[in-house]
């Protein structure tokens, strides 16, 4: 996510429950679909993704996400 310039960025996500995770491939954009649950992580409730399916997708046009 990009708040002002480039020397902003910051990774954001949600973390994602997905039982062949350790078979994704590093640097590789992905579409992922599932419910969004409120799990215990490290002892706190958290929103999870619990992931129903994932398949390959291209690189957006616009990688970044801007908060406003």
């Amino acid at each position: 996510m990009m708040t002002c310039c480039a020397a902003d960025l910051a990774p954001v996500g949600l973390l994602a429950n997905y039982d062949k995770a350790k078979d994704l491939k590093q640097d590789t954009w992905i579409k992922v679909t599932g419910k969004i649950k409120d799990l215990n992580y490290n002892g706190e409730k958290t929103p999870i993704i619990i992931v129903e399916s994932i398949k390959n997708t291209e690189k957006p046009k616009i990688e970044y996400v801007y908060p406003f």
